[in-house]
């Protein structure tokens, strides 16, 4: 009974995604950034398509475009990565293949080592400045554990590698248009991604706030991590203090996702 019970719990979709955040935790990686190709391919597109001088309505419109585009082409390629896997592996080894994809993109290890950086680097600021970077470090932090661990894997519960691609490839995008943050073009481009995760942040948000509702807004999660930090008094903190605080926040979230995807795996096993 035992056996045939852990046979069908290595069956749930729920194991490859645990696989996948355990990897990413032990990937000792200094960067969350997209490959340096990546990067290029990105920009240029960006560039061609946000040239000066075009009205903001045909920019905005562009970035629309661009997104969809991507979108489907990464949802077309995740769904051809899945079925070579399934084609040419065992069923064992296209299970750790999926998962070390999922990992290479969770990206919340180096995420976490970026924070510990800017913990370490806001000291030696001028106070002013130290504040901007702590705020801006906080804020990555929460959105990374909602782009990364919560996103992509509940991209992969729902769609498979072709929703953990999509995801991604929304990502690369929001990066690629960081120096447009502002713009119509840049604004285009982030809504999309910010309304297709936005369930992802909302989750965020409930585990960062330890269950408190998430707040209304297009992100949830750097809003309940801001939240977090106030009702523990880390507002008036030292910026390096406010960064601190904030990581081993994140931490605890992330550690509760974990320990939600294995009772939901479990539930899951326990219903078939």
């Amino acid at each position: 009974m035992l056996d045939e019970f852990l046979i069908i719990l290595a069956a749930q979709p729920v194991v490859p995604a645990l696989a996948a955040l355990l990897i990413d935790r032990l990937w000792p990686r200094a960067s969350a950034r997209p490959p340096e190709m990546v990067a290029r391919v990105v920009a240029s597109l960006v560039e061609r398509l946000n040239r000066e001088g075009r009205p903001a309505a045909t920019r905005q419109m562009r970035g629309f475009l661009l997104w969809s585009l991507v979108s489907l082409l990464a949802l077309g390629a995740g769904l051809a990565v899945a079925d070579g896997l399934r084609q040419w592996l065992p069923p064992l080894a296209v299970s750790l293949a999926e998962a070390a994809l999922m990992a290479a993109g969770i990206g919340f290890a180096a995420a976490r080592a970026t924070a510990l950086r800017a913990a370490e680097g806001v000291a030696s600021l001028v106070p002013a400045r130290a504040v901007s970077v702590a705020t801006v470090a906080c804020d990555r932090l929460a959105g990374r554990l909602a782009d990364g661990p919560v996103a992509l894997v509940l991209g992969w519960l729902l769609l498979g590698l072709p929703g953990v691609f999509m995801l991604k490839a929304g990502q690369w995008l929001v990066n690629g248009v960081e120096t447009d943050r502002d713009g119509a073009f840049g604004r285009a481009v982030r809504a999309c991604h910010a309304l297709v995760t936005l369930p992802a942040s909302m989750i965020a948000a409930v585990l960062i706030g330890f269950g408190r509702p998430p707040v209304r807004g297009l992100d949830p999660a750097a809003d309940a991590l801001r939240a977090a930090l106030l009702r523990r008094g880390f507002d008036a903190a030292a910026p390096a203090e406010r960064v601190a605080a904030a990581r081993l926040l994140v931490d605890r979230a992330h550690a509760l996702w974990l320990l939600v995807l294995i009772i939901g795996g479990l539930l899951a096993a326990g219903l078939v």
